[in-house]
């Protein structure tokens, strides 16, 4: 445990020092939520509607944390070589990949409730059910946190992948808030943003309406993704350089 929380300071101190990614997961959907409320909300009447709304400003910080926050931040450390050090150091990779995971998961809980507590005091909403709603969709959101592990365990360098990424994460939001128009099948799920979506519908309801088991099932694939990831991660990059 004394490993485990040394490296979770080591990830942090990391974290303080680059405070653009904290920022840009932050600012860009307040700014969007701000600078799109005019012409969306005019349409929008009841509270679990702004609440619904605000869901896929939620959803785009839990999927861009975890992303560029873990398994990104993972590959960059495997090209750089620190990895294989930290590794070495904590004995298991698991320790280190764990204290990440752990600390990805308090930066996007801050940026979650920031958000949310601006979003509040703008709408006039209930403060704290808009606090609790984004704090378990991020608590069901774990198993897509261990899934980004998968991103590193990819021959490619860290550039590509950061491009790769950024290529995907904007059109599978598009999709998905297309997909929201209609009733979402079990292949949309296929679509983390599709899946984040239902449980943020399911996290508004307190989790006490109607429940699908497919969405949770494919949490469990996520873990398994991520479980086994965790043992194929290479401690050094592969690619020539």
């Amino acid at each position: 445990m004394r490993k485990f929380f040394g490296f979770q300071i080591l990830d942090a101190k990391i974290l303080l020092t680059n405070l653009v990614s904290f920022f840009w997961t932050l600012i860009l959907p307040l700014f969007s939520a701000l600078v799109l409320r005019g012409t969306l909300l005019d349409s929008i009447e009841t509270e679990s509607e702004i609440q619904n709304y605000l869901s896929w400003f939620w959803i785009f910080i839990i999927v861009s944390s975890f992303i560029y926050g873990v398994g990104l931040k993972l590959a960059r450390f495997r090209d750089m070589g620190i990895l294989k050090t930290y590794i070495l150091i904590s004995g298991d990779k698991r320790i280190f990949i764990y204290a990440i995971l752990l600390n990805q998961f308090i930066i996007c809980l801050m940026c979650l409730m920031i958000f949310s507590f601006v979003m509040a005091i703008v709408y006039n909403l209930n403060i704290v059910m808009l606090l609790l709603i984004p704090f378990l969709l991020l608590v069901c959101s774990i198993p897509f946190a261990f899934a980004t592990l998968l991103i590193a365990t990819i021959n490619l360098k860290h550039s590509t992948l950061n491009t790769i990424a950024s290529i995907l994460i904007y059109p599978g939001f598009l999709m998905a808030l297309n997909t929201r128009y209609s009733e979402i099948e079990w292949t949309d799920l296929l679509n983390p943003f599709n899946i984040l979506y239902t449980f943020s519908q399911y996290s508004s309801s307190l989790f006490l309406g109607n429940l699908s088991l497919v969405p949770f099932l494919f949490l469990l694939v996520y873990l398994l993704i991520g479980f086994v990831s965790i043992r194929k991660i290479n401690l050094v990059s592969r690619v020539e350089r």
